[in-house]
């Protein structure tokens, strides 16, 4: 059996009366794995721990094949090395999706791999981000510094188990308390097949229906979006009070209208899907546009200009699609988060966004 020097904790897992590590050395050719299973119960009996080492593989495809030996994802977690926190939180969902497993352990993994918030439900947004189509946790652009979906479910996640205590938008204030909020919500097209958009959180209220598309760092790096709208957005009869969104799309695809900070083409989208679901849950539908404003991007300072000329587009957006039937507001995370409560559970769960995110 191969020595591992040096190696370190990739993944500590408790059990009943013992443990499961898998030990890693990041060598000269890769990563190299080997599993330890420990057993304490004979020192209960006065007689030494039994302790059961692996072989050494060279993949982690392999190191998972250790684990596997044993129900690794249902037991209790431990720690995990900061390198692998993805690979690792992305290998107990791949497991727990794949079997009938209440996702009763999901919540404490996702405590060690530090991803959300406390407060957040972890299993429940973690299975809306395994829905929606972004790819977000297997990928490691939720865990990533800039993720945008990191700020959302943060932020609105905290909210599903508590709709009443989200705080209004400034505008909609009259409309508000919300009694539903979640993450990951898909808005569909009022046709089967192709691709459906999805909002970052949904908001009910008595009687309207709020979809909200959260951007943190993307309109400052990402440049002007490609534009494209099936065939399918001409041949549907929407309703008339759509006209604005229906201009607002065909000058997109042209190129009357461009946009180099604003997503124009999602917003246009997300709308046609929230007028549909609005009908559906005979609702009044409104789409608000929640950004944020940080002070850098990858340690360099994002100039005043972006920020203002960002603001710029969306104004003239708001105006051109002024009068639909879906409402278009749009604010930013700082704006609205010097309007929650200065005291209690929902101005702590403020701060904690705030340290975290500073959007």
């Amino acid at each position: 059996m191969t020595k591992m020097p040096d190696k370190k904790v990739i993944v500590e897992i408790g059990a009943d009366g013992g443990s499961i590590t898998l030990f890693g050395v990041n060598s000269p050719r890769g990563w190299l794995y080997s599993r330890s299973v420990g057993d304490w119960t004979p020192e209960l009996i006065d007689e030494e721990r039994i302790q059961h080492d692996s072989n050494v593989v060279d993949s982690w495809e392999a190191a998972l094949g250790l684990l596997d030996q044993y129900p690794w994802h249902r037991l209790s977690p431990q720690r995990v090395h900061p390198e692998f926190r993805r690979q690792v939180l992305a290998a107990v969902q791949k497991r727990f999706e794949s079997s009938d497993d209440p996702m009763g352990r999901m919540e404490d993994w996702c405590e060690v791999c530090e991803l959300f918030l406390p407060g957040v439900p972890e299993a429940h947004v973690l299975k809306r981000l395994s829905e929606a189509g972004g790819n977000e946790v297997a990928s490691g652009k939720l865990e990533s510094p800039i993720s945008s979906a990191a700020l959302a479910v943060n932020t609105f996640g905290w909210f599903v188990d508590r709709p009443e205590l989200l705080p209004a938008f400034p505008s909609l204030a009259s409309i508000f308390p919300a009694t539903f909020v979640d993450v990951e919500y898909c808005a569909r097209f009022p046709w089967a097949g192709g691709r459906h958009p999805w909002l970052d959180a949904i908001i009910e209220t008595d009687r309207h229906l709020i979809g909200v598309e959260s951007q943190r760092f993307e309109p400052y790096y990402q440049g002007s979006m490609p534009v494209s709208f099936s065939e399918k957005f001409d041949d549907y009869e929407w309703d008339r009070r759509m006209g604005p969104f229906e201009s607002m799309r065909d000058d997109l695809r042209v190129g009357n209208e461009s946009f180099q900070y604003l997503d124009a083409a999602q917003l246009v989208k997300h709308a046609f899907g929230l007028v549909t679901d609005g009908r559906r849950k005979a609702k009044l539908p409104i789409l608000v546009y929640l950004f944020a404003e940080p002070s850098s991007l990858k340690g360099r300072r994002l100039g005043e200009k972006k920020l203002t000329d960002h603001r710029a587009e969306i104004t003239l957006f708001a105006n051109a699609v002024q009068g639909a039937a879906v409402s278009f507001y749009a604010l930013s995370y700082r704006d609205w988060l010097q309007t929650w409560p200065s005291a209690g559970p929902v101005a702590e769960h403020a701060a904690m966004l705030a340290k975290r995110f500073q959007p």
